[in-house]
């Protein structure tokens, strides 16, 4: 059991960090703290995933479910 949540974690990180990486490329943002804006990106991006997947025994229609929306201004998402 503990493999399994170590792959999860791992799969997870490393699709989390290619989409960190092609997002900021291709928008070409510049951070003074890449470590920092990497670790914001991963704790909502874990966030978002809850967000999507509603507790055993919730129906979607009764759980919060966010829409990701990226701010043009300040690179970061945001939840509606």
């Amino acid at each position: 059991m503990a493999l399994n949540l170590a792959k999860t974690v791992v799969n997870f990180l490393a699709q989390e960090c290619e989409k960190f990486r092609d997002y900021h490329q291709a928008k070409g943002s510049l951070f003074s703290n890449w470590e920092a804006a990497f670790r914001n990106w991963i704790r909502k991006a874990a966030k978002f995933k809850a967000d999507k997947n509603p507790p055993a025994g919730v129906s979607r229609s009764d759980h919060a479910v966010g829409e990701r929306e990226v701010s043009d201004k300040e690179g970061e998402c945001t939840s509606y």
